[in-house]
């Protein structure tokens, strides 16, 4: 392979470090009611090469539904490591 299209993990991660002060925030009513797909997408794209993660807003999911999956999250990570290891995820 051409050394032209070689870079080091490393070097790449450090090359993509922003300093930036809040999360990004994306809205993604818009992607979801098709009004503006593509400006949705250039954001999502714009927080994860740049911060890597983003907070979703507006998605539609039921609280309640997000509540119990964070419950059970907790749940899940409180269990002893090796009841952990006989589960198959």
């Amino acid at each position: 392979m051409s050394k032209d299209f070689v870079v080091r993990l490393d070097d790449k991660l450090r090359a993509k470090r922003e300093s930036f002060d809040q999360i990004p925030v994306v809205d993604i009513s818009q992607l979801l009611d098709g009004s503006n797909k593509q400006n949705v997408a250039k954001e999502i794209g714009w927080a994860l090469s740049n911060a890597g993660f983003m907070y979703v807003k507006n998605h539609g999911i039921p609280q309640d539904l997000v509540d119990s999956v964070f419950d059970m999250s907790r749940r899940f990570f409180d269990l002893p490591m090796s009841e952990k290891m006989t589960l198959h995820v």
